[in-house]
């Protein structure tokens, strides 16, 4: 983006304006939503930034997304540009936090969602930083008389900011299909006052077939800014890791054990999967403590070890063999975060890519 550095420089400035405001009022849950215009000039001079910083991004991202309304030169700022933004990116969702402790709230308090309804048609579903600014824009002379419930607040005034601070870490992340990797992202993009959220994706399981049904999502995955996911190739390898000490183990239990040799040999082939057949068997043979032992080893042995590495702050030890999680703008669906079918493809079996390349 052209203009980015500009845009850098003027949210720093802005910024500083409203930590130094904070550093002599106190803003505390008590008086966040309080009405004060005091801080009416400070969303005066945000606002634009959060018009420009939009325009700018609806300009850069409209060719990677043809099917929704392309920039325009004139748009207005108040719907067009946001509206792209929330339809290509759901930003309108997106959560920020408030990390400087010169704002005394509670945590509760400090997970802001700046720019909801900003995108909308109705300006009666704008969020009140974009009512104050609009209202200030359009009638001026009557704005500077305005009433307390027209009034902004402490908290209209975090969100004014937060917009900002969202649009700009949008736009620092740009491009958006190159994810970068965790151990040298910085979530508050240099920021004293936010810290961009995300989610960290995991698998649950290794077992073919790898799909939406492995993921572990938090239930407000789609409100965080970025999410965090592993490496395709690192998922194959661990995959592959399983599926071979599934072939031992199932091998060693058909040469040690004849009970479970004479169950494994009564089963369809559609149902010899070693991990649904250990589940099966120690439904069957309850009994047999060896096995039910060996299925709940089967299931946590990887996944422990795969979730410890991301709990340990193991991510110089993945990355030195490119395993690292990467960080990306999210807004793809669950069904779009990997390439499932390259997941499931086995080691020696060519891609689709390879084999039209060879017919």
């Amino acid at each position: 983006m052209d203009n980015l550095p500009i845009h850098r420089r003027n949210f720093k400035i802005l910024e500083k304006q409203c930590l130094d405001l904070f550093s002599i009022v106190v803003i505390d849950d008590k008086s966040l939503d309080q009405p004060n215009a005091t801080y009416s000039a400070l969303i005066y001079g945000i606002a634009p930034l959060i018009e420009s910083l939009a325009k700018d991004l609806h300009k850069e991202l409209a060719p990677q997304f043809p099917n929704f309304p392309q920039f325009k030169p004139k748009e207005k700022f108040d719907f067009d540009a946001l509206s792209f933004l929330d339809k290509a990116l759901g930003l309108s969702q997106k959560q920020v936090t408030v990390t400087s402790d010169l704002v005394a709230i509670s945590d509760a308090n400090r997970v802001l969602t700046p720019l909801v309804g900003a995108h909308e048609k109705n300006p009666a579903k704008h969020p009140r930083w974009s009512r104050v600014y609009q209202s200030y824009k359009h009638d001026q002379a009557n704005t500077l008389n305005q009433c307390p419930a027209n009034m902004p607040t402490a908290r209209s005034l975090l969100e004014a900011i937060g917009a900002a601070f969202l649009l700009l870490a949008v736009a620092r992340s740009l491009p958006i299909d190159i994810p970068k990797p965790f151990i040298k992202f910085d979530f508050t993009f240099g920021s004293e006052l936010f810290a961009a959220t995300y989610n960290r994706v995991f698998f649950t399981r290794f077992i073919s077939p790898l799909g939406t049904d492995c993921l572990q999502l938090a239930s407000d995955w789609t409100k965080h800014l970025f999410v965090v996911k592993d490496p395709e190739q690192y998922i194959k390898d661990l995959k592959a890791a399983e599926e071979q000490e599934n072939r031992r183990l199932l091998t060693k239990a058909l040469d040690e054990n004849p009970t479970f040799k004479d169950f494994y040999n009564s089963l369809s082939t559609q149902r010899k999967d070693f991990a649904k057949i250990v589940q099966l068997y120690g439904e069957k043979y309850p009994d047999d403590i060896e096995w039910s032992n060996k299925q709940i080893l089967l299931t946590f042995s990887h996944y422990t070890r795969y979730i410890s590495a991301w709990a340990n702050g193991e991510h110089y030890l993945l990355s030195r063999f490119g395993f690292d999680p990467m960080v990306a703008l999210n807004y793809k669906k669950a069904e779009e975060l990997y390439d499932y079918a390259k997941l499931n493809q086995d080691e020696n079996e060519p891609d689709a890519n390879q084999q039209s390349q060879q017919s």
